[in-house]
């Protein structure tokens, strides 16, 4: 009996550590994304960099959220809150982000937005596209660098 009762304090004690330690992993955010996100003065077009797409909207919203189109717009992800403190060290909302970690190569990628509950395209965006199929206009981000364009040598 008093074997099963080290044993299971045992596997308490690990298991409690264990969730510990993998909290504080999943609260990681590399130096250089941090830097990147404090950069940015005020919302705008999406910022593509070589690992992150960042997605920025107005701090008078309530909500928002980012769905993707090769998730077939069922997940909707919400940005997070970026906070700054001002002169008088007080903190205060800067913008609020979406970090899409650049795990797919795309030559571009649609999405729409959710604000305050109201599904619609970027409005800092301004690259948008038609569906004729769903009657929907969709934001849209291209990336330069990997799209791949074809061109026919000539004889000189």
């Amino acid at each position: 009996m008093k074997v099963n009762k080290i044993i299971l304090a045992s596997l308490l004690a690990f298991t409690l550590c264990s969730g510990v330690f993998a909290a504080e992993a999943s609260n990681y955010q590399n130096f250089e994304l941090d830097t990147l996100l404090h950069d940015i003065d005020k919302p705008c077009a999406p910022i593509i960099t070589d690992d992150y797409i960042i997605f920025t909207a107005d701090i008078y919203n309530r909500f928002v959220g980012i769905a993707f189109d090769f998730e077939n717009y069922q997940i909707i992800h919400p940005f997070q809150v970026l906070t700054a403190k001002d002169e008088d060290g007080k903190s205060y909302r800067k913008h609020l982000f979406y970090c899409y970690k650049r795990q797919h190569k795309f030559t571009s990628l649609r999405y729409r937005l959710v604000i305050d509950g109201l599904w619609t395209t970027d409005p800092l965006n301004p690259v948008k596209e038609y569906d004729d199929s769903v009657n929907l206009y969709f934001s849209k981000v291209e990336d330069p660098n990997r799209i791949r364009v074809l061109t026919q040598t000539t004889k000189n």
